[in-house]
Formats: C-alpha cells, structure tokens, sequence
C-alpha cells in the first residue's frame, strides 16, 4: 500500500510505501539531484563574489539590500536547507508518522540517489552526524568521512580537479564534499559545544581535499586508490591528524560530550555565511582565534584547579582515616565524603 504527501518542512513530495512485514519508508524527495555539476559550481562562485563585495564594496552595490538576493540567488542557502529537510525527514519521519519520538530507532531507510556517490552521501552523513554522538568526535567524523565519502565511492579527483573560478570549461567538477561541509558547520555553530573539533578542523579537510601532500583524498575510488598503491607509497591524513602536538590544534575547548539527537534548525535566519571559510583571505580571523585561545586557556586552568581539588580531597580523607584510627577524632565529626571504606 502507497500514499503520497507533502512535508511541511520543504514542500517536497514524499512517497511513503507501507509493508506488513517492515515498515518501509520509499522518499522521493528530489533535493538536488537535478542540478548540473557546473551549477554548483556558479553557486560557489556567486556566494564568493557577493562576499568580496560585501566586505569591499563596490560602486554601485547597497551592501544592505544586495548581498541578500546573491546569496540565495545563487542557491548556496537553498541546498543547504534542502539538504537539511532531506536528512531531518530520514531522522524524524514525514507527515503520518509518529513524530512523538526522537527519532525512529526500528526503522530501516533506503536512500537512492541517480548514481549513489554525490547527494547520497551528504544526506546519509548528516544523517548519522544528528543521530549519533560518536560522529561529532574527531576519530567518528573521520570514520564517517572513509565510510561514506572515500570508500562509498565519491570521485574526488574528479569533483575537486578545478576551483569554480577555473578559466577551463569544467565537466564533473563540483563543490559537493564542501557543501557537505558546510552542512556540518552550521549544525556546528548551533551546537558548539556538542562538537570535539573546531572550525579549523572542517577548513583544514576542505584544503586538503583540493591539494593535499597525503594520499586520503587521491584519486576517485578505492580501486584506484589500491592501483596507485596509495598506502604503501603516501601518508593518510588521518595519521598525521593523530599525532597528540597536531590533534591540539584542532579541538574544540568547549566540548561536552553530548549523547542524544541533535535537532538543527533549518529556518533561513539560522543558516549564516562561513566566513572562516568564504571569507577567509578578506576578513581578519585573528581576534576570533584569539579568543578561542582564550577559551581554551581558561578550560585548561579550570581542569588543573578540578584535579588539584580532587587530590586534595583525597588527601583530606587519608588524614581524617589517620586520626580515626588513633582516637583523635570521632566518627561523627567525620564529613559525609569522607567516611573511611
């Protein structure tokens, strides 16, 4: 049995096919999977542009009234929210379902694209990045990234090859593992403190995917990774991000381990420009590293002051046993923490 409807989120038609024997959900929500390569490719361009000027100026250009319809003009905005509706209706279920829980943990989902290495991924890895709290680690994102991305096949020799400001005709170059990331920093900036890794960390993965001096993100496949023989012959990113005096640079001091679902907003007002990507080479970043500097430094003073009153404590409870067992004191003018084992 089958039924169509329209979720309310993004106005996009859902085809949801109902089995006796395990509830399957059919999506046909077409999110992007309609745009030509090099349209992406404009979007990138146009949101870049608009931000020169934004900051630069420009005669002619009313920074309050224009940046706006380039932004969204240019469909940078409108991927990102549809990519958000796609996952948040995989996460949460569509109109007919119950949406009393946090998510639907009995339910398998089939996710179909037109050749299952582009949109598929990025809608699948939102979806494991809401739903599960070892994903917004560094090791579970990079995890995330060799599962879905390198050995789900995306072709990043292929998509990465060219910049959008390429004076050549591009083919398959596309900005789609950006978007991606993009994606996740702005379920990021909403939840900064459900996050081990910084801003950094999703800049430097952008980098190294457009030129890089490791073999991670090489060639389009892993059946080409292995002709090439990639990991006898280069070093993988994840290894040098594993070294303890390069991992500091980029974590998070304000993480906090956070175990349930996380809900993104998808209202336009909460999607922003990253301009610690876009606008990088225009805008000085200086004060902000700062103060995450800052942050940082105060978190670190705080878990030394943590550890010293725990020793302390410790130390106070050893005396206080001392002083029970020679009759110096009383059990009753023990404290409540520290009553001898």
């Amino acid at each position: 049995m089958a039924e169509e409807c329209t979720c309310p989120a993004c106005g996009v038609k859902v085809r949801l096919v109902y089995s006796f024997t395990g509830f399957i959900i059919g999506l046909s929500v077409f999110i992007v999977f309609g745009i030509k390569y090099e349209n992406w490719n404009a979007a990138l361009w146009g949101l870049i542009s608009g931000a020169s000027v934004l900051v630069h100026g420009s005669e002619g250009f009313d920074t309050t009234q224009d940046y706006l319809p380039v932004l969204v003009h240019h469909s940078i905005i409108e991927l990102l929210l549809l990519y958000f509706t796609g996952a948040l209706i995989l996460v949460h279920g569509s109109e007919g379902f119950d949406t009393t829980q946090d998510y639907l943990p009995w339910a398998s989902v089939l996710v179909h694209g037109s050749e299952g290495f582009d949109t598929t991924l990025q809608v699948t890895s939102l979806v494991q990045l809401i739903l599960d709290h070892d994903c917004r680690t560094i090791n579970g994102f990079e995890a995330l990234v060799e599962r879905e991305w390198l050995q789900g096949g995306h072709p990043f020799a292929d998509r990465c090859s060219k910049s959008a400001f390429a004076i050549t005709k591009q083919r398959s170059e596309s900005p789609i593992f950006l978007l991606f990331l993009d994606c996740v920093w702005q379920i990021w900036q909403q939840f900064p403190c459900s996050f081990e890794f910084n801003e950094e960390f999703l800049v430097l993965l952008f980098e190294h995917t457009n030129s890089s001096q490791f073999g991670t993100f090489l060639c389009n496949n892993e059946k080409e990774r292995k002709e090439c023989k990639l990991s006898s012959r280069t070093v993988s990113l994840w290894t040098y991000l594993a070294r303890p005096e390069v991992l500091q640079k980029y974590l998070n001091p304000m993480y906090d381990p956070n175990p349930r679902v996380i809900w993104p907003s998808v209202a336009p007002q909460s999607l922003v420009l990253w301009s610690g990507l876009y606008q990088r080479s225009i805008i000085d970043q200086s004060k902000q590293k700062e103060a995450w500097q800052e942050v940082s430094k105060i978190r670190e003073y705080d878990k030394e002051l943590r550890s010293k009153v725990t020793k302390l404590r410790r130390q106070l409870a050893s005396l206080e046993r001392e002083a029970l067992g020679v009759g110096l004191i009383l059990p009753s003018e023990l404290g409540v923490d520290c009553i001898p084992e």
